[in-house]
């Protein structure tokens, strides 16, 4: 009898190899999610600042996320090397965030007449598999100093990968 295995020992093998795929799969559940949007160059010059803006509107959201979102945004030059960047933002579903960056605080080298080239990049980790591609709305606008009027606004015009639980980009 004791080289044979009872049907006792086969359930009890099952539940325990039961057990502890639950469990790991609420680990995998509860990893980081990575999502990096990556907009279009644009051009900002003396006088004036870059404004970007995320939202993470409730339209675009059929599963709310529960857990916040947040953010990094950072300025990227023409070599693709940050010149900026914001602190954390948190995000609530239907919140909104933006940060400012005046062109006077800037690094100098740039185009004749002080004028600089950049691209935005926000980095943005989150606990709920709800936030994806169309849960974020990055915009970018390029405001007067002086007047506070918006020269230029760029939504919409990001290019956004998603990581995998590892922070690995998908192929």
């Amino acid at each position: 009898m004791k080289g044979i295995i009872t049907n006792r020992q086969i359930i009890r093998c099952s539940l325990v190899v039961l057990l502890i795929g639950l469990a790991a799969g609420r680990a995998n559940a509860q990893e980081n999610r990575h999502i990096e949007l990556l907009s279009y160059s644009f051009g900002v010059i003396q006088g004036q600042k870059a404004r970007i803006t995320i939202i993470l509107p409730r339209l675009a959201n059929p599963h709310p996320p529960q857990n916040p979102v947040n953010a990094h945004i950072q300025l990227l030059d023409t070599e693709g090397d940050v010149i900026a960047q914001s602190g954390e933002l948190r995000l609530l579903l239907g919140q909104t965030r933006s940060w400012d960056q005046p062109r006077a605080l800037l690094p100098a080298s740039g185009e004749p007449g002080e004028r600089i080239q950049l691209r935005v990049r926000v980095l943005v980790t989150t606990l709920s598999g709800d936030v994806g591609r169309p849960s974020l709305m990055p915009a970018i606008e390029v405001i007067d100093t002086l007047t506070g009027e918006t020269v230029y606004h760029m939504g919409k015009r990001f290019i956004i990968f998603v990581s995998g639980p590892n922070g690995t980009r998908p192929n």
